[in-house]
């Protein structure tokens, strides 16, 4: 009896030790990585993080690397090696700074992204629906135009800024009056909307794939908003809004937006992007820069 309560504890120990076993990396550096090495060649060591077994696999040059202890205690001592010139990829394809890196995943840990794009089918122009009518109806618009910088915290979220600028202007014709001898008269209006905008971003990523990265982000921050209407109404004349010149600011300065998003890789430093949602337009897309 003694001996099998023996035996069990025993064989309970190993089995925790295996569930705990794990691959480490000992960099010249003094850093330790816990990790699943998948693959050792004359350049560089492939490997899985440990704690993300199903996630992206990550390379380091074998120049940096020091020794690797195997999970059955075999140690594995490498002396310095000549490995590829890094400089120009490791930034872009192979994550900050080179060391560990990513090799193919469009989006991972410590990846940042810098995007520069524009909007179409703007939802304030919505409100002036009711002008397509009016006489010599005019309509302009400066943007909207987006600034986006994001980093990666995991492999599969991150954190960013969103500045965003959208200038909307209609003009139109309009009949009033002069006063006090209420003689008719024909003037033109313009209106003139400015939104600015900047926004903490929050993005989870769907994809650990070479060449394309799905998202979904909600963003959070400080809103700015006017209407300037102007005319040139003449002196004694009387309009139904304002007699010259007025501007109204929005004095609830939050801002918020949601949207899909999906980023394409076209070299290893540049891609594109296009978002549709709730923003400052209804669809964004443009030019993404990684690093």
């Amino acid at each position: 009896m003694k001996n099998y309560l023996y035996s069990l504890a025993i064989a309970c120990c190993l089995m925790v030790s295996i569930g705990h076993a794990q691959d480490i990396i000992y960099k010249k550096t003094g850093d330790e990585i816990k990790a699943k090495i998948e693959d050792i060649n004359s350049e560089e060591v492939k490997y899985k993080k440990f704690e993300n077994q199903q996630g992206p696999s990550y390379f380091i040059p074998k120049s940096e690397v020091f020794m690797v202890v195997y999970e059955n205690g075999t140690k594995k001592v490498f002396n310095d090696t000549p490995s590829k010139d890094y400089s120009k990829p490791k930034s872009a394809d192979y994550g900050s700074k080179g060391t560990p890196y990513a090799s193919k995943d469009m989006f991972y840990e410590g990846i940042t992204n810098v995007s520069i794009g524009y909007g179409w089918g703007t939802f304030f122009s919505l409100f002036y629906t009711n002008y397509n009518s009016a006489n010599s109806y005019k309509n302009s618009s400066t943007g909207p135009l987006y600034l986006k910088w994001e980093r990666g915290l995991s492999d599969n979220f991150s954190l960013g800024i969103n500045l965003a600028y959208i200038q909307y202007k209609i003009t139109y014709d309009f009949q009033g009056y002069t006063y006090p001898s209420y003689t008719t008269l024909n003037y033109f209006e313009t209106d003139t909307y400015t939104s600015f905008s900047a926004l903490l971003r929050a993005n989870w990523h769907f994809s650990q794939a070479e060449s394309i990265d799905p998202y979904f982000g909600l963003g959070f921050g400080y809103r700015y908003g006017d209407v300037t209407y102007t005319s040139n109404i003449p002196n004694g004349g009387y309009s139904s809004y304002y007699n010259s010149s007025k501007t109204t600011t929005y004095k609830f300065p939050f801002g918020f937006e949601t949207t899909l998003g999906l980023r394409v890789k076209f070299s290893p430093t540049i891609g594109g992007f296009i978002e549709a949602g709730f923003a400052k337009s209804a669809i964004q897309a443009g030019i993404n820069f990684r690093y």
